[in-house]
């Protein structure tokens, strides 16, 4: 479950984002100034950050966004700006902040949609434990990263092919000679049998003159 702190003035504006992140699972509190938000991310860090430009008292959400990304503990946390300010005056600088950016007024599918890609673009969800999981199915082994849950990327591994997965280089041909399953039984019988008819036919006979 993700934390989100909201950074807004007008105090409806916050309640409505507000109750869009909580119908969607999301946890949140709410700050109207740099000094409170300061406050909320030293006390409890959130995972991401919803931040108005315009704040009370003249503040700008430009001056948090920059104290943010000078302390390590914020430098790659989550940022979605909302602003009135037309585009072309807020979009340079969010990329360079390395924020996502949303005019006002919006949708609660595009305040969504822009807190899922600051996230992704942190690189995983954060405040979620991601686990490396594999799974032996039959002769398939399939290996994923579980993130809050679910299982992500799952990838298929033929039986015998482990070790080059894991390891990222060519298994030993021996490995690869003895597979799980029927097939695989049958192929090493197979497999036996050549070798001891191969070892008869070298193997010196009993009496043989020198």
């Amino acid at each position: 479950m993700l934390k989100v702190l909201i950074v807004e003035d007008d105090r409806n504006v916050a309640a409505l984002v507000r109750h869009l992140l909580e119908e969607e699972g999301f946890v949140s509190s709410f700050s109207v100034d740099i000094e409170g938000a300061w406050g909320s991310l030293s006390g409890e860090p959130p995972d991401a950050a919803i931040i108005d430009l315009g704040l009370l008292g003249g503040e700008s959400g430009w001056d948090l966004i920059e104290r943010m990304r000078k302390d390590q503990k914020f430098s790659n946390l989550p940022v979605v700006i909302l602003t009135a300010s037309p585009p072309d005056e807020v979009i340079d600088r969010a990329r360079a902040l390395n924020c996502e950016y949303l005019g006002k007024p919006f949708s609660a599918p595009a305040l969504l949609d822009r807190l899922q890609l600051a996230v992704r673009a942190a690189g995983r969800a954060p405040g979620q434990r991601t686990e490396h999981v594999v799974l032996m199915l039959g002769e398939y082994r399939v290996e994923g990263r579980r993130v809050g849950g679910r299982c992500a990327r799952p990838a298929r591994v033929p039986p015998g092919h482990q070790r080059e997965a894991l390891l990222g280089r060519r298994a030993d041909a021996r490995e690869r000679g003895v597979h799980p399953g029927p097939q695989g039984r049958r192929s090493s019988c197979l497999h036996r049998r050549s070798l001891t008819r191969a070892r008869s036919l070298t193997a010196p006979r009993s009496g043989a003159r020198g």
